[in-house]
């Protein structure tokens, strides 16, 4: 729970002197014209009072849809140079009192203040206001309190930015403190700008190469100059910033990346469209395989290794609810981003028990809304979420995929072991009409 906002927020656990949600214009937002660089941020963002109720509120419902909250507080309160906890240590006794359980952040992409607020701190500076915030809660919570990251970083490939430099100055300061000052380090990641997202962006493998590159640069800082073993979080994400691109990062086609996202950052070890997250938790455990991709002999080899580039497949053990003891489940999930039909061949499922696929497409067009092969997924009228089906899985799998309907798959089997190899077949044709391979 964080964003902009964070480092406008106020505690007050008496009465407060706004009641924010009656008075929405006054609150500060994410996204806008200032996000692109185009006019000042400072103007934006102004001061908000959260009240004491209002707190309990967001805990209890957290709590009753059983998620965890990490919390990040305004580190712009300061007095000369320093962090002011004052305000901080008021919410963090008061979340005691209250038995609240929860983790902790301190200030919202930090190395871009000076866009955004028009006010700089280093990261060596941040590094020794995270020292002073690790004491408080050890004060507070006597040494059971709630996990700490940051420091929050945004756009490592951005040099105004100066996100890896700001990174490595941060964990060099709190390295000096001798003690564990947070448990994970954390950054943000979008692929685009909102405002100039085209429908061509979606399907560039420039773009979905960024996010690896991006991933190295970070983890080579954190192996450099950090005397923990830190995990990486990604702690906000998306396809574009500045609040999505319309029409495009809330249809189908923004879950290409997405998906990508999801299967990359795990290969990576990093641990992060609602349709596709939620498939992913049902189907997708936490050890990662290698999936090996390879081509069937052709005589146009160089088409062949054209085509088998835009497919990206990742491959998991599936939770264990999803198999029998001593049985080893298998999800497979990825896509194709080519413009035609590529028949996947998974090697390996001859002895198979048991075969479920999530083909997800775009019924009229990769900007239409996400569907799979029978129903349209959308929040219902009475404000339900819709059942996801699957179905029968083909050992050949077609995924149709010409100009105006591109797919993507999630499947889940049982076999006997989880060596896969996928071959996607060179003699590729235009899309069909009709999915044939995938049946009911």
């Amino acid at each position: 729970m964080g964003g902009t906002a964070a480092d406008c927020l106020i505690f007050d656990s008496g009465t407060s002197m706004m009641n924010y949600v009656s008075n929405a214009s006054n609150m500060p937002v994410d996204g806008g014209l200032c996000v692109y660089n185009e006019v000042s941020c400072e103007s934006y963002h102004q001061n908000f009072t959260m009240r004491a109720s209002d707190w309990l509120k967001v805990n209890n419902f957290l709590k009753s849809a059983g998620l965890d909250l990490l919390f990040d507080l305004n580190v712009l309160l300061r007095k000369g140079g320093n962090w002011d906890p004052s305000n901080a240590i008021e919410l963090i006794q008061f979340s005691k009192r209250n038995n609240l359980n929860l983790s902790w952040q301190l200030g919202n992409e930090p190395n871009s203040f000076q866009h955004v607020f028009n006010r700089n701190i280093s990261g060596a500076q941040l590094g020794r206001d995270f020292v002073q915030l690790r004491a408080i809660l050890n004060d507070i919570y006597k040494n059971k309190e709630g996990l700490v990251v940051g420091p929050d970083i945004t756009q490592p490939r951005h040099l105004s930015f100066n996100s890896l430099a700001f990174l490595e100055d941060f964990l060099e300061e709190i390295n000096t403190s001798g003690e564990r000052v947070i448990d994970a380090v954390t950054w943000h990641q979008y692929y685009i700008s909102g405002k100039e997202a085209e429908l061509k962006d979606f399907f560039d493998l420039t773009y979905y190469n960024i996010f690896a590159e991006e991933i190295k640069l970070v983890k080579n800082i954190v192996l450099e100059n950090s005397s923990h073993k830190l995990p990486i979080w990604i702690t906000e994400t998306s396809d574009a910033y500045g609040g999505g691109a319309p029409n495009f990062t809330d249809r189908f086609v923004g879950g290409f990346l997405w998906l990508d996202k999801l299967g990359l950052a795990a290969y990576h070890g990093i641990q992060i469209d609602y349709w596709l997250s939620l498939l992913h938790k049902k189907l997708v455990g936490n050890r990662v395989l290698k999936a090996q991709i390879g081509i069937h002999e052709t005589n146009n080899r160089n088409s062949a290794n054209e085509n088998v580039k835009k497919l990206r497949f990742y491959c998991h053990c599936a939770p264990s609810k999803l198999s029998a003891p001593n049985e080893s489940a298998v999800t497979i999930f990825g896509m194709n981003l080519g413009l035609e039909t590529a028949n996947i061949v998974v090697k390996g499922l001859e002895n198979a028990i048991y075969r479920d696929t999530y083909l997800l497409q775009g019924e009229y067009g990769v900007q239409s809304r996400l569907r799979d092969e029978r129903h349209e997924y959308q929040i219902t009228t009475s404000r339900h979420l819709p059942k996801v089906h699957y179905s029968a899985l083909a050992i050949v799998i077609v995924l149709p995929l010409g100009s105006s309907n591109r797919s993507m798959v999630l499947m889940s089997m049982i076999i006997e072991s989880p060596h896969i190899i996928i071959n996607p077949n060179s003699m590729v044709t235009k899309r069909p009409d009709r999915i044939g391979a995938v049946k009911k």
